[in-house]
């Protein structure tokens, strides 16, 4: 306990890009100086339970400093996650050496505010794990909207009321895997459009039935037919079952802006709006995969390795800017009110 409460006290004096996770670090800190000062009073089973927490939290706090995060794409995920969820969140990343993407679901806020009532986290910690090596890579992370799905899903119940109002008939628990899967997916297109579908083609394209996904196939499928508004029936299932739960449904919650003109001249896209930030990964996706072709300038006489980078870099770039002109902006405005 007392190795961690150095590691996270060194983390306090790394800035952090969002101000909710050094507000949320500073709770953690208090209420770690809390059980160490009182450790003896805890029985040993909870002093390992809130070690193990908090090891874990520390690891996507890291994450969550200024020179680490990929906080473009974090950025674009709280103005997602805004209009599903009403209580503040801090989202926050974990760097992996190894290729993965997930959701982490166990708050540490939630695990200590039951041995320390002192101390109350006003926000909920999100934590998503992404691979080191694509943190500045924002068409890869396209993965982090399918992975905030998790998130919304477990916070509000989806599935887990979906079990409830239609259980499946049988073998449950690949059932509720599969049903996760497809909600994120779609989570995910919303936002991305047929971005996710790319995705899930270049990394897993042929990717079989498991007892923890469907087939990428599969999946690729039920996402195509909702943006295209062909009639499916697992799509229609999640209508149902968010409308009990009087959620939003699932639409799309993006519009593709058109970069070949300024992508084609190496120039970043002004970004009109948030539905244009989000729809910007669906068009920077068709955009790499035309470019890969290389059939045209600029892009005929580069390696894949460079359209790649270029590309990415053009997109983390563009959202770099429409959140400098907001910030700009709202301070202009609040100023000229003062």
């Amino acid at each position: 306990m007392h190795l961690l409460l150095d590691e996270l006290t060194a983390l306090s004096r790394t800035p952090y890009f969002n101000k909710s996770l050094e507000q949320y670090l500073d709770n953690l800190i208090r209420a770690v100086r809390h059980v160490v000062s009182r450790f003896d009073n805890f029985p040993s089973d909870v002093t390992d339970q809130i070690a193990e927490t908090v090891w874990l939290a520390a690891k996507y706090l890291q994450g969550g400093t200024s020179k680490a995060v990929p906080y473009e794409t974090v950025y674009a995920l709280r103005l997602a996650l805004m209009e599903w969820v009403d209580q503040p969140c801090a989202i926050t990343t974990a760097l992996r050496d190894d290729l993965d993407y997930h959701f982490w679901s166990i708050d540490p806020g939630k695990v200590l505010e039951k041995f320390v009532p002192d101390v109350a986290f006003d926000s909920e910690l999100i934590q998503i794990a992404l691979p080191k090596l694509y943190r500045h890579f924002p068409l890869y992370n396209v993965a982090l909207y399918h992975e905030l799905g998790h998130f919304v899903d477990s916070k509000c119940g989806v599935i887990s009321f979906s079990l409830i109002w239609r259980p499946p008939r049988q073998r449950p628990r690949i059932a509720e895997a599969h049903r996760k899967e497809h909600f994120s997916d779609l989570f995910a297109a919303c936002y991305t459009g047929s971005a996710i579908s790319l995705f899930l083609d270049s990394i897993a394209s042929d990717a079989p039935i498991s007892a923890t996904h469907p087939a990428t196939a599969d999946r690729i499928s039920v996402v195509q037919d909702f943006l295209s508004g062909t009639p499916n029936p697992i799509v229609d299932f999640y209508q149902d079952v968010l409308k009990q739960r009087g959620l939003p449904e699932l639409n799309k919650r993006y519009v593709s802006p058109s970069i070949k003109p300024n992508f084609d001249a190496i120039r970043t896209y002004p970004i009109a709006d948030n539905a244009e930030l989000h729809g910007l990964i669906d068009s920077g996706w068709i955009y790499l995969c035309e470019a890969y072709e290389q059939k045209r300038e600029p892009w005929s006489a580069m390696s894949k390795q460079e359209i790649m980078r270029i590309i990415n870099d053009l997109i983390e770039k563009s959202i770099r800017n429409r959140m400098v002109k907001l910030k700009w902006s709202d301070a202009t405005n609040h100023g000229t009110s003062a």
